[in-house]
């Protein structure tokens, strides 16, 4: 059994980010998903989707707060990722991954409280499906949130 904290640890995406050896991308990267936690408990009890959901961190991070959701999915393009993220929270029931592609199955139509898409749009080039996509799955009364990196000023200039 392994802890849930260690298996967020263990995410390519998480320890490029949030557990940087650079202290400037760690300290951004997390003020952004605390943020998104933060807004994340609104939702207790309730049904969360990351879409997009990379490593499956931020929906980690929302299970070891005791204002998780009770249940949260997260969403990805590659078979891969879903495999993997299965594999390291295969310990945490009240996570489970599909792949964008599954989402059209009437399972998946209406049955989150809350859809997040953090940090995805920016690399899709027709994003209108996409947002329609995940209206679609949001539960009367639910909500869409997104949010989209921009840079500008001096972090555009060093990369």
């Amino acid at each position: 059994m392994i802890d849930l904290r260690t298996a967020i640890g263990s995410g390519h995406y998480a320890r490029k980010q949030i557990f940087s050896r650079d202290r400037l991308v760690a300290w951004s990267h997390r003020r952004r998903f605390d943020t998104a936690v933060s807004i994340a408990r609104e939702f207790r009890g309730k049904r969360l989707m990351d879409y997009g959901c990379g490593d499956g961190t931020f929906l980690a991070l929302t299970m070891t707060t005791p204002d998780s959701p009770a249940l949260a999915a997260g969403a990805e393009l590659s078979l891969d990722s879903v495999r993997e993220c299965r594999l390291r929270y295969r310990d945490e029931p009240r996570l489970e991954f599909v792949q964008v592609n599954d989402l059209e199955s009437t399972g998946h139509a209406g049955r989150y409280d809350a859809v997040f898409c953090m940090e995805v749009l920016e690399h899709v080039v027709d994003w209108e499906p996409e947002l329609e996509r995940m209206a679609r799955l949001v539960s009367p009364g639910g909500k869409l949130i997104v949010s989209v990196l921009v840079e500008t000023g001096v972090p555009v200039l060093v990369k």
